[in-house]
């Protein structure tokens, strides 16, 4: 069975949020996910690559020098996410990963962390397997930037 999650794709990869074009589109889905919420509710957003953007509800960045809701792998917040708030529980996703292994690498390095060549062959299939049970039916998953495609029609979307 399918779930009807709209994916929007933009190929914005430098600093996406700092790009008046990327914030109008998240706003705009952002204005059509709590237009489709009961009075009094906020949207629910999640975003493991957060650095210091706070346009989520629960902010994630592995850095801890970000002062970020949590300092997780992403792969590791998505499923933490996914283990406290359940399935079909989050309105939106903002994925915006590094967009190759140098930046990979150099986000551990920034940080102390040895990078392990799983981390490079597929870095985010963890977390993209999170975000597909976490987000509503009817849900947004934000892409941006070339590196974070995954979520589609094969695996299970429309």
């Amino acid at each position: 069975m399918k779930r009807y999650i709209k994916i929007i794709n933009t190929s914005v990869s430098s600093e996406p949020f700092n790009n008046p074009h990327v914030l109008e589109l998240y706003k705009k889905y952002l204005k059509k996910v709590t237009k489709n919420l009961k009075l009094g509710d906020e949207a629910f957003v999640l975003d493991p690559f957060a650095r210091n953007q706070r346009l989520a509800t629960i902010t994630n960045d592995l850095n801890p020098e970000f002062s970020t809701s949590y300092n997780l792998e992403a792969n590791d917040f998505l499923e933490l996410m996914l283990e406290e708030y359940g399935p079909n529980s989050v309105d939106m996703i903002l994925f915006d990963p590094p967009y190759n292994a140098t930046l990979l690498k150099e986000h551990y390095d920034d940080i102390g962390a040895k990078l392990e060549l799983w981390q490079c062959q597929n870095p985010w299939g963890r977390a993209k397997s999170a975000a597909r049970s976490l987000l509503k039916v009817g849900g947004y998953y934000m892409q941006l930037g070339y590196y974070s495609k995954g979520l589609n029609s094969k695996t299970g979307l429309n």
